[in-house]
């Protein structure tokens, strides 16, 4: 099993970044509803168990 894992290639980190730890959504902002798609277990997977890059806005 050991070998298989070591096989696997994982895919390219996807980098996300953070607004910085002061930011406060406008009252606007907070109201908006967010649609969120129906996703199929293949996108789920895709999108959720991969390398992360994450970065702080106020890190520069």
């Amino acid at each position: 099993m050991a070998d298989q894992l070591a096989n696997v290639e994982l895919p390219d980190p996807v980098e996300i970044t953070l607004k910085p730890s002061s930011y406060q959504p406008s009252a606007a902002d907070m109201e908006e509803e967010i649609d969120m798609p129906g996703m199929s277990l293949d996108e789920i997977r895709s999108t959720s168990f991969r390398p992360l890059t994450v970065r702080h806005e106020d890190s520069g």
